[in-house]
């Protein structure tokens, strides 16, 4: 017998989970700018590609290699046009303009029935959870049983714990490109301090909107939208009736495994994870520009953590970061004092923060935050 719940995901900041590096979209490759309508116009890059006479392939691609493609797509309009006509796969909202021909990084998709198909695959959704689990499980251990590494706990491949629970796609209805920012730590002769990072070697008190600018398509605040988690009670009873060896150790756990159960502990890891987070902006506010804003926001965020088990507020995706990735059971509790890397650095001492424009100044929120609710 499987039990299958039926989530409902609202996005409280933005949500970006992306197909890597390699495959983020390229201004003139992948994509075109609509400034009138503030939009990004996704191409189908070998059927755009395949439209050029052969004289003007020649100049795409000593042009691509240059960095230039803009002027490229200046010098022959109507080229560009015609692509946009015959070659768009998807239109994309960009309100916070123009990415001035940098790089983007995608969701993941897949062809559907506009053409294109944002989700959020099952597999990271699975991922977060896993590690929620085992942060759980962690707090409680260490200090009896010392399982310091999680394949001892959620045991090997053939009969791994985490097997018994399977996770939907959820696909996504609505997408936007977003600007995000490091917020990061420098040092200064003996003092480590924080500030924005404005360029690769430069980081200052002063936040500047351009200048080593991160663009993602990402879920925006507000969306939503759903996906299943299944607990195959079935498997479980057909390994302990064979009664092997080596099952896992904590197999009762899953075999009971409630949605409130898995709601309690998502509430448990992201209001300490949250709580931690505020701390280090607090202890590292030494009159950086908007460091008064981050640590409302991560305050209205800890509050938006519901006070019963019905719902949860759940952790995903880009810019969660180390301790987020991890289940953050190595510094559970403190961001701050987390050792060191060479030059007297702390570890993990950046943070990605999503940005936009408001009025004349700019609001912001961290990575990654949705509420959880079962579907009725």
């Amino acid at each position: 017998m499987e039990t299958r719940y039926l989530i409902k995901a609202t996005v409280v900041t933005p949500v970006h989970v992306g197909a890597g590096q390699e495959k983020k979209l390229i201004y003139g490759v992948d994509f075109f700018y609509d400034n009138n309508e503030k939009k990004i116009i996704v191409i189908d890059q070998s059927k755009a590609y395949s439209m050029m006479p052969p004289t003007q392939k020649e100049l795409y691609i000593s042009y691509l290699a240059d960095g230039k493609l803009n002027e490229f797509f200046n010098r022959f309009r109507n080229l560009r046009e015609e692509i946009i006509r015959s070659s768009t796969v998807a239109v994309i909202n960009s309100p916070s303009g123009d990415p001035n021909n940098n790089e983007i990084l995608p969701m993941i998709s897949s062809p559907g029935k506009n053409g294109r198909q944002v989700y959020i695959p099952g597999s990271s959704i699975k991922g977060a959870l896993r590690s929620v689990i085992y942060a759980r499980f962690y707090e409680k251990m260490k200090k009896h049983e010392h399982e310091n590494y999680e394949t001892n706990f959620f045991g090997r491949i053939d009969n791994n714990l985490m097997s018994f629970i399977h996770v939907s796609d959820a696909p996504v209805s609505n997408s936007r490109i977003i600007r995000t920012k490091i917020y990061n730590l420098r040092k200064e002769g003996y003092e480590i301090i924080a500030g924005w990072k404005n360029d690769r070697y430069n980081t200052s008190s002063e936040f500047m909107p351009a200048g080593f600018v991160t663009y993602l398509e990402a879920v925006p605040a507000g969306e939503e939208f759903e996906f299943s988690v299944k607990i195959n009670r079935e498997r479980i009873n057909y390994l302990k009736s064979k009664r092997y060896n080596n099952l896992p150790k904590h197999l009762g756990f899953f075999e009971n495994l409630t949605l409130k159960d898995l709601f309690s502990m998502i509430n448990w890891h992201s209001k300490r994870y949250l709580i931690a987070e505020k701390e280090f902006f607090e202890h590292y506010n030494n009159g950086e520009d908007y460091s008064e804003d981050i640590i409302e926001e991560i305050s209205r965020i800890i509050n938006l953590i519901p006070s019963g088990n019905n719902k949860c507020l759940f952790h995903l995706g880009f810019g969660s970061g180390f301790h987020g990735i991890t289940g953050n059971w190595k510094f559970p509790e403190n961001h701050i004092d987390t050792g060191e890397l060479k030059k007297g650095m702390p570890q993990y001492k950046s943070r990605r923060m999503f940005f936009k424009e408001e009025r004349s100044s700019y609001s912001f929120m961290p990575l990654g935050f949705i509420l959880l609710e079962a579907s009725t």
